[in-house]
């Protein structure tokens, strides 16, 4: 059962007919309403006559979304036409324009016309989630029952996400997402729920962002109230150090490299004076020809160029043309495993797998993330971009899915590592992490769980809980007085993301509420 509040609020959305599926009839609208949820509903008499009407186009292929319009910082609220009627936020932070003819059904805060319905609410509990991407993974992988059926649309869209049911499930169901950075936690995203069976639902949705309202949250410095709290997640790490190093003003981890402005002692091992590049490369790994050709097998290239070539098996030719092969050998307690991904030609799918010596019919994507299978209880597990590339999944070797995720970013972009631990498959995708098919976030109720790693041979990662970052290390988590940390960045700052060093981890933290000084950190075992 999942656990996670949705607050609902009257709410409403508008009809609006399209050539998507609905075709013009004639019927009396009803008059311009304006809802008020902390009053009763009050009536303005403007009656009017349209054509207009939903019927399905039952052989039709396409099917138009609910849409919406938001107007970012203007403290305007729109003028309903005379068939529309519209909703003001109590609490001032957005309005809705939606037709006259919902109706209010027997279940709470949801209106319906005919086979369609709306329904509408605050995400309290996904108030502090960083980015409103996630908002809309946790909706599709974690608020609702079946992932399988629902796609996260991962277009950047600024202050919206939407997450819709698969378009060959009868009734369809859409959520918007719309966030207000300016509410508190608990009115910061507002929700849209729409379903329709033939003729899909419009309404307009407006940001008000009133003035003099804009919200800052400050955090509570750690006391005996918050580890109580959070012992009932996990014990508290006592055993550790702490230092920490403060920054000049105006430090930005998101457009300068910080390393250079710590002292020496605090720079990881790679950045001090002292440090000499190693030219030396490990050879423990052979190449891929060289287990190829251990197995019995062997690339030809009959133009002389590796461009297509030619896969044989002791001297019988299997494969031709191929483009590339990927090639896996693993030893177990009871048999040796080995695979050979054979792709035939770049930029088709058409790929087969041959498995200590029996061919498979095989999928590959270029949107496949980049991450070799893994051995677990004797089986290989892979991970692979579903043909739609809305979901991740984690497959065998015969193709059967364990585990599916909607994603909200692009496939060959979700996922940071994918490993086995501990006799445990271990899925690590951007703020989430899935273990044994369980998502540890809905587990323990971290929004957000980043930088997943091991750090001698015990998990470490951290997580974001109530707008409060924390650290979790072997099972123990440490509470920490700031609001984020700088993770995920790119190319030459990438050197300001956390990392891992002699049983400690180093990162940069924003003090949002000492006038975002960065400061960074060493947390340590103590000695």
């Amino acid at each position: 059962m999942r656990v996670l509040r949705i607050v609902s609020i009257a709410m409403f959305a508008s009809l609006v007919l399209s050539a998507a599926g609905c075709i013009n009839s004639t019927f009396k609208t009803e008059p311009t309403k304006s809802f008020i949820p902390s009053s009763p509903t009050s009536t303005i008499n403007s009656t009017v006559t349209q054509e207009s009407s939903c019927l399905a186009t039952a052989a039709s292929s396409q099917t138009m979304w609910a849409t919406a319009s938001v107007i970012p910082h203007e403290n305007i609220v729109p003028t309903p036409r005379p068939d529309e009627q519209i909703y003001t936020d109590p609490a001032g932070w957005y309005s809705v324009i939606f037709p006259g003819d919902f109706e209010p059904t027997n279940l709470e805060n949801r209106f319906s016309k005919d086979n369609r319905y709306i329904k509408f609410g605050y995400l309290p509990d996904l108030g502090n989630v960083a980015g409103i991407n996630n908002v809309c993974a946790w909706l599709g992988n974690i608020i609702e029952e079946d992932p399988e059926k629902w796609i996260v649309d991962w277009a950047f869209r600024p202050g919206s996400c939407s997450i819709s049911t698969k378009q060959d499930i009868p009734f369809q169901v859409k959520y918007e997402v719309f966030d207000n950075p300016d509410a508190d936690p608990g009115h910061r995203f507002v929700y849209v729920k729409t379903s329709w069976r033939d003729c899909p639902i419009e309404y307009k949705f407006s940001l008000l962002n009133p003035i003099g309202q804009k919200h800052t949250q400050e955090l509570d410095l750690i006391n005996a109230e918050l580890l109580t709290e959070w012992e009932n997640i996990a014990p508290i790490l006592d055993n550790v150090t702490v230092k920490e190093y403060i920054l000049p003003a105006g430090s930005n981890p998101y457009r300068e490299m910080l390393i250079s402005s710590l002292p020496e002692e605090a720079k990881p091992y790679w950045a001090r004076d002292s440090y000499t590049p190693s030219v030396h490369r490990s050879t423990e790994e052979p190449p891929a020809e060289n287990i190829l050709e251990s197995l019995g097998y062997e690339m030809k290239y009959p133009d002389g160029i590796n461009n297509y070539g030619q896969l044989f098996r002791d001297g019988r030719l299997l494969f031709d043309p191929v483009w590339k092969t990927n090639t896996y050998k693993f030893d177990t307690d009871s048999e040796i495993i080995y695979a050979i991904e054979v792709v035939s030609e770049y930029g088709k799918n058409e790929a087969y797998l041959v498995l200590n010596d029996i061919i498979h019919q095989w999928s590959y994507s270029h949107q496949d993330p980049g991450f070799p299978p893994i051995i677990h209880q004797d089986e290989l597990l892979w991970i692979r971009a579903d043909e739609e590339w809305d979901h991740v999944q984690i497959i065998n070797s015969y193709q059967e899915v364990i585990f599916s995720f909607a994603i909200n970013t692009e496939p060959m972009l979700s996922t940071r590592n994918f490993l086995n631990w501990d006799g445990h498959w271990v899925w690590v995708l951007r703020d989430y992490v899935i273990v044994d098919g369980e998502i540890l976030n809905e587990v323990l109720g971290f929004q957000e769980i980043y930088y997943w790693r091991l750090i001698d041979g015990k998990p470490s990662y951290f997580f974001r809980k109530d707008g409060r970052v924390g650290f979790s290390f072997d099972g123990k988590i440490y509470p920490l007085e700031y609001q984020n940390i700088a993770v995920y960045l790119c190319c030459g700052y990438a050197v300001n993301n956390p990392s891992a060093e002699d049983n400690s981890v180093r990162f940069f933290l924003l003090i949002e509420k000492v006038n975002g000084i960065m400061s960074f950190w060493i947390l340590g075992e103590k000695s």
